[in-house]
């Protein structure tokens, strides 16, 4: 496999793979961002000609914009100052492809895809989250690529798979979120679905059984010498999580309606306020062992003695009704107050954290999960850390997100062995710098 990057952590378990990502957004960048975690050499490649809008963040005459909405998913600029070149301080792209190496190229220029291959007969996996005709109309589909590396491994992420009527069809979460059913099933019976702020977690479900799959694929190639094409769209990926919906209709052919925050056999169930500005806290009763470590949390209230709540359909029945009575008691204590007596007594039962609450965490803070990071051009920050600390392989973040090209000496003279000449008619030509065109 391909030699590793200088600087990478010494004795992590995907020391020595090499990785081209042409990924964008959400979806890709955090398939690619576990791999670079655990060692891979992840080299994050970009356009200068095409501004990627959702990935480097939203710029106008050359600044960063920050509409309210931004303001609001906390996906601005630090200190609300894109800078002189904000695409390098947009929170979303710094957070998504730390321990990345960063380029530029064109693939659609034929300069540019003969860069992209140079790079690819080099590697070991490609991994990309466009829609198929971005790489297949420039000839860079898996067929294409094997021509020059016949063992590669290729991980491709379209919204909603390389085949069938849908293969072309763009989307961003919010649209593969509507599609599988999951906006739907996550509404509150008396509101419509369009009341409800978009949710995203099939980009990180992807992510995930992504980087899975490229494993799986490099276990395969280490056993037999053979590369892989994995198809992982995103329309599947979450499709697993509502399992019991799906088969619920297949068996019954019932259609689940929207449940808000209840459970289909669990009651009580809900998300109950708290006292103080809007504290919350988190209350799931499965059994009569559960029920009855909530009674006395509660200090065995008269209402609670009711025969129709002693067993599981009955309060099932009744939510309702608990959730008027829990919602009292809960409003004269702080939500920790409430999970701390509830935990006491056995019921499962957490905080509603905001970002500022989970941030400050104490359990967080133990586990050292937030990491002081410092970007060329965005500052000095905490992170979110590595998630699953492995015995034997301390793991911490080893570099920031790539500013736009900051790897293209490196890659191209060291690692590709390009001429200084070469070089310089790249730049003339603008496939390689650090500043986008447009």
């Amino acid at each position: 496999m391909a030699a590793r990057y200088q600087n990478v952590q010494p004795s992590l378990p995907l020391e020595g793979v090499r990785v081209v990502a042409i990924t964008q957004a959400w979806a890709g960048p955090y398939a690619g961002t576990l791999l670079a975690d655990w060692g891979a050499e992840v080299i994050q490649v970009e356009s200068r000609e095409r501004f990627p809008v959702g990935t480097r963040g939203l710029v106008v005459d050359g600044k960063g914009v920050v509409p309210e909405k931004e303001r609001m998913w906390s996906r601005g600029y630090p200190d609300w100052d894109g800078g002189e070149r904000p695409w390098n301080r947009y929170v979303g792209f710094n957070a998504l492809n730390r321990n990345k190496l960063g380029i530029t190229l064109n693939e659609s220029r034929e300069e540019g895809r003969e860069l992209l291959l140079d790079l690819v007969s080099i590697s070991d996996v490609v991994l990309e989250n466009n829609p198929p005709s971005m790489l297949n109309d420039s000839s860079l589909d898996y067929s294409d690529l094997r021509k020059i590396k016949p063992d590669l491994i290729m991980a491709r992420m379209p919204g909603y798979g390389q085949t069938g009527p849908y293969k072309e069809m763009r989307a961003w979460g919010s649209h593969i979120e509507g599609f599988i059913g999951h906006t739907w099933v996550r509404s509150y019976g008396d509101i419509d679905p369009s009341l409800k702020d978009d949710v995203y977690p099939s980009d990180a479900v992807a992510g995930i059984t992504t980087a899975f799959s490229i494993l799986v694929a490099l276990r395969h190639l280490q056993a037999t010498g053979e590369g892989q094409l994995i198809d992982a769209p995103l329309s599947e990926g979450l499709v697993p999580f509502l399992a019991e919906a799906f088969v619920d209709y297949t068996m019954n052919g019932r259609v689940q309606s929207a449940i808000g925050n209840a459970d289909t056999s669990m009651a009580p169930h809900n998300v109950y306020r708290c006292s103080g500005d809007d504290l919350w806290v988190s209350i799931s009763v499965g059994s009569d062992e559960e029920w009855e470590g909530l009674v006395r949390a509660m200090g065995q209230p008269a209402w609670a003695s009711d025969r129709k709540f002693s067993h599981v359909l009955g309060r099932w029945r009744c939510q309702e009704e608990i959730n008027a009575h829990i919602g009292e008691w809960t409003e004269g204590l702080t939500s920790r107050e409430v999970m701390e007596r509830l935990q006491a007594s056995g019921v499962p039962a957490g905080m509603v954290h905001n970002t500022e609450q989970a941030y400050e965490d104490p359990q967080l803070e133990t586990l050292d999960f937030f990491q002081e990071v410092t970007h060329p051009e965005a500052g000095t920050h905490r992170y979110p850390g590595i998630i699953g600390q492995i015995s034997g392989f301390p793991n911490r973040i080893r570099r920031p997100a790539p500013c736009l090209g900051e790897h293209n000496e490196y890659v191209y003279r060291e690692l590709v062995g390009m001429s200084a000449e070469r070089y310089r008619q790249l730049e003339d030509l603008g496939q390689i710098g650090d500043e986008y065109l447009t």
